[in-house]
């Protein structure tokens, strides 16, 4: 991984209202999952996430948005869990353009049943929490306007607080979830002791993900 030099006057200390994963000094290019069944695991980011194919080769699927790559599921079937205790992915984080966003990928969730482990929010950001078929975490949030994220002494503050759905819900107004939005990104968050190992997990870094050709 060669990361690139940040240009000068981007990323969270210039962002006038959000944090901006465009122009961020380093951002996920995509995520390599490594899985065992991967026409299921495959489906479900299609289904749950709004995910599309981008390519298929063997053994290999690539899914994102457009043109775009985000996630790249590799079968290996004989890939076993590993222990619990070692470094692993601990999630990978759906990241939402806008709170609509979030909010209408929420309504989806509701719609089709899909099982939640958790949400949170966290000051800087709202989050939902759930998992795939393999047991892979998966966090979908939207960030809050930098402008929300400090105390009156300039400080930064997280917590974990209940999120408010039905306070969410209302920011969907009339549309619903189609597809994992054109500007949204992607991330994973590597864990010692509360990951699941099974998962190896390759992060491609760039300031953009390269279009690609089928």
């Amino acid at each position: 991984m060669q990361p690139q030099p940040a240009p000068r006057n981007h990323g969270i200390t210039e962002a006038p209202k959000h944090f901006d994963m465009i122009t961020a000094p380093m951002r996920i290019g995509r995520v390599r999952l490594k899985v065992r069944d991967l026409e299921k695991v495959s489906a479900f980011y299609q289904s749950a996430m709004g995910l599309s194919p981008i390519r298929k080769d063997d053994g290999r699927v690539t899914l994102g948005t457009g043109r775009a790559a985000l996630l790249e599921p590799v079968a290996d079937p004989s890939f076993l869990p590993g222990d619990k205790r070692q470094t692993g992915l601990f999630h990978t984080a759906f990241i939402m353009p806008t709170r609509a966003d979030l909010a209408r990928w929420l309504g989806l969730a509701r719609r089709t049943g899909l099982r939640l482990q958790g949400a949170s929010d966290h000051i800087v950001s709202k989050a939902i929490y759930l998992s795939e078929p393999e047991g892979n975490g998966i966090e979908v949030y939207v960030d809050r306007a930098v402008s929300n994220w400090h105390d009156t002494k300039g400080n930064i503050q997280m917590a974990t607080n209940p999120l408010d759905f039905q306070d969410l819900l209302k920011a969907a107004g009339d549309k619903r979830w189609v597809e994992y939005p054109q500007d949204g990104s992607i991330g994973p968050a590597i864990a010692v002791g509360l990951a699941n190992a099974a998962a190896r997990v390759v992060v491609l870094a760039s300031r953009r993900s390269p279009p690609l050709t089928k």
